[in-house]
């Protein structure tokens, strides 16, 4: 039998009901009510799920998830990029130190040049031992054969040695490698030669280009550290060379000989330097040596300035000097 309680009531009650404000008795007659009443009992269910409640958790649910979705992606794409970026470093590296390589310096390359007319012929080898052969390009313009010869890591799939024929549309006046002259209008350049040429500069104001001469005469190894001060303001135009080390008497002869031949090869190639001031130590006594362009003329029996715009020139001196 159903409840005596009206439908109304029971569902008036029912508010006090869920939130347990309603006395034992209440409740069993609700209990009743709502074992028998369909209607009441869906009105009962759908009063205990808040909608508008869990909703809000719902969409709030959602948002963290997708903010924790998206930080992973962006993460995931972050490490994504670094990983793609050190590959793609490591294969330029690669390519670069094993396959292309860079251009060498002509002074790690040993080389013997042959000119017969149009034809130029080159054998040599690189001497760096860390080092082997990528590529050799050769240009030709009027005469002058431009030779540009690439280095990769050393590798036992590559050698070290090198042979260029080429025959040029005109007659041969220059051979370059890598931008150094090694053969000029019949005359064969060494390669020390070479180096120091390239050195040569107007003006000995700047010390910079000064130490760059030095340095391709390996100064520093022959007489070790040394400070440099300029008179560039009137002539005659002087570089001092204070070397820091004290020379022993039994070695004061054999280093001013190497100061003389150094000292003209700069004369030469340096335009404007009228004088070289080399000043030290022997056994603790202050010495003064100086060498003038015109003393330099003198020994050479041409003007010390010609080395400046004739590599050959300069390897006269050099042969002059025994160098």
């Amino acid at each position: 039998m159903m409840s005596k309680i009206p439908c109304e009531v029971i569902r008036d009650l029912l508010p006090l009901y869920i939130d347990g404000l309603t006395s034992d008795k209440t409740n069993a007659e609700i209990d009743e009510h709502i074992g028998e009443c369909h209607d009441c009992k869906a009105i009962l269910d759908a009063m205990r799920t808040p909608e508008g409640e869990d909703m809000s958790m719902i969409d709030e649910n959602k948002e963290l998830d997708f903010l924790k979705k998206n930080k992973k992606r962006n993460r995931l794409f972050l490490w994504g990029s670094i990983i793609v970026a050190m590959v793609l470093v490591c294969t330029i590296l690669f390519v670069r130190l094993y396959i292309t390589g860079d251009k060498i310096n002509a002074d790690s390359i040993s080389v013997q040049t042959e000119v017969d007319g149009n034809r130029v012929i080159v054998d040599g080898s690189i001497t760096d031992d860390l080092h082997d052969l990528s590529s050799v390009s050769v240009s030709d313009d009027g005469g002058t054969v431009n030779i540009t010869v690439h280095s990769v890591q050393e590798s036992p799939i590559r050698t070290n040695e090198l042979h260029v024929v080429h025959d040029s549309s005109d007659k041969v006046v220059y051979v370059y490698l890598n931008d150094s002259p090694i053969w000029v209008e019949g005359v064969q350049i060494r390669q020390t030669v070479s180096k120091v040429y390239n050195t040569r500069h107007a003006y000995m104001g700047n010390m910079s280009d000064n130490i760059k001469t030095a340095n391709a005469l390996h100064m520093y190894d022959i007489f070790g550290t040394f400070k440099n001060e300029l008179e560039s303001s009137d002539q005659p135009y002087v570089w001092h060379i204070k070397l820091d080390n004290d020379i022993a008497s039994d070695y004061q002869a054999s280093s001013e000989e190497n100061m003389r031949k150094n000292g003209y090869i700069m004369l030469g190639v340096i335009q404007n330097l009228d004088e070289i001031c080399f000043e030290y130590t022997v056994d603790g006594k202050a010495v003064t040596k100086t060498l003038t362009a015109d003393e330099a003329s003198e020994f050479f029996g041409n003007d010390i300035k010609g080395c400046y715009d004739d590599i050959r020139t300069l390897q006269l001196l050099y042969d002059k000097l025994g160098m």
